[in-house]
């Protein structure tokens, strides 16, 4: 009965703390959110990045090869046949600029946008290579050919895809870092301002014999409380957002990189639960290190 009435208390004395210091509380609320939004943003664009990198790995080694615009059929021919000849190819597939441009309105949801536009997309040769460690050797080959006005490979868009993994990484890591340090300090000056305001009554206690846990328990309620309604505005706004550009600009993603979005039904527990758990880590560890050097007295 006793530890109910002490937790009851405890409670009650966090959440007076939290309103009487609702203004600074609110800063490190911010903080917390940003913070917890950066990552989301980081965590999710990492998990479309290596759900691209598979997905892509699977036409490694197929080559397209782009042809000029007004490319004559004799000469379209006479590149096709040298292509063929090849003993490293598997398949040759002709794409005309209609295709081309078919295909590209697959991922649009209104495709008069491109009506009549038939020439901004080149006709090209998608080829099958029975080896990807040729492939190198043979797009250095066919960008040679007259007539041909660039070649792509898979493997050249998972190196790109693979370093803006990095770079969002270790960039999105080192902001995070920065928004958790501010969001401790401002948690630890919110408690700094609590134990100030009952510096009197943290005396009385301390003299009738109350523990540091007694007294610092409600400091880490309003710490974690913080910590929890951070976590969850960030968790809306990152779920929200990244929702609306899913369903928007998943097909436009489809039609550029050849992989779909990571669907957002997919992630949000698990989203919801790491930035939980690390917004009543950052509430608490503040609290308690705040607690810690004020509360000697």
């Amino acid at each position: 009965m006793r530890r109910i009435r002490v937790m009851i208390s405890t409670l009650k004395e966090g959440f007076v703390g939290i309103w009487k210091n609702r203004s600074m509380g609110l800063a490190s609320l911010t903080t917390i959110s940003l913070a917890l939004l950066i990552l989301g943003s980081v965590i999710i664009s990492m998990l479309t990045m290596n759900q691209a990198v598979k997905d892509i790995e699977g036409k490694v080694n197929l080559v397209n090869v782009y042809l000029e615009n007004g490319i004559q059929e004799d000469k379209t021919k006479k590149i096709e046949q040298f292509i063929k000849q090849k003993d490293g190819v598997k398949d040759l597939k002709y794409v005309s600029n209609k295709q081309a441009m078919e295909n590209f309105s697959k991922s649009l949801d209104d495709k008069t946008l491109i009506e009549g536009m038939e020439s901004a997309f080149p006709a090209s040769f998608e080829v099958t290579l029975k080896d990807v460690n040729d492939a190198e050797k043979y797009v250095r080959e066919f960008q040679k050919i007259d007539g041909v006005e660039k070649v792509s490979f898979y493997k050249d868009l998972i190196a790109k895809i693979s370093n803006a993994s990095r770079i969002v990484k270790y960039a999105g890591s080192i902001v995070v870092a920065i928004l958790v340090m501010i969001s401790i300090i401002n948690i630890s000056n919110t408690i700094r301002l609590t134990v100030y305001a009952r510096r009197k009554e943290i005396a009385i206690k301390k003299n009738i014999g109350a523990s540091n846990l007694v007294i610092s328990a409600p400091l880490v309620v309003e710490g974690i409380f913080f910590g929890i309604i951070g976590a969850v505005v960030a968790f809306l706004a990152c779920y929200y957002l990244y929702r609306y550009g899913y369903l928007r600009y998943n097909k436009t993603v489809y039609g550029l990189i050849s992989t779909y979005l990571v669907p957002p039904v997919m992630i949000r527990w698990d989203l919801l639960k790491i930035f939980i758990s690390l917004g009543i880590g950052i509430g608490a560890f503040g609290s308690v290190l705040s607690s810690k050097k004020y509360l000697k007295i």
